[in-house]
């Protein structure tokens, strides 16, 4: 296997204890964060706080804050662009979402978010910017 499809496979189980989180099975949900945890750390804390943000917003938002100041992962910015967006702050998930983009720009879920928060915003150039590369800084 190679390092990209460890770090895959470390992200689709991630992503996997998120689902069985939504779906209250939590030991089911730890034993893929478990594995997820044991080729890199960052995609079961990424879907953990992602969980809790949807579930939880206010509990989530410090332990969200606290592991952004220790690594600017663009999963965790993600995450926090998505806190930002649920809580109507579309202009505040856009510059958190824009900083995710640029680190990693083939993220399906951030691309997502992007087209909802520009729809939000009801701005029609918005995403053109972002998928041009001219997004203002």
């Amino acid at each position: 296997m190679t390092d990209f499809e460890r770090e895959q496979s470390a992200a689709s189980l991630a992503l996997c204890g998120h689902y069985y989180l939504d779906l209250k099975m939590p030991e089911r949900a730890e034993a893929c964060f478990s594995r997820s945890r044991e080729v890199n750390p960052i995609h079961a804390t990424v879907e953990r706080l992602d969980h809790e943000a949807e579930s939880a917003p206010a509990r989530a938002f410090e332990k969200l804050q606290a592991e952004v100041r220790k690594e600017r992962h663009p999963g965790l910015l993600r995450v926090m662009a998505a806190y930002h967006a649920r809580a109507g702050r579309s202009q505040e998930a856009l510059r958190w979402l824009d900083e995710s983009l640029r680190m990693n720009p083939s993220q399906e879920r951030g691309m997502l978010l992007l087209e909802q928060v520009c729809a939000s915003l009801g701005d029609k150039e918005c995403l053109k910017h972002y998928r041009d590369g001219k997004a203002p800084r």
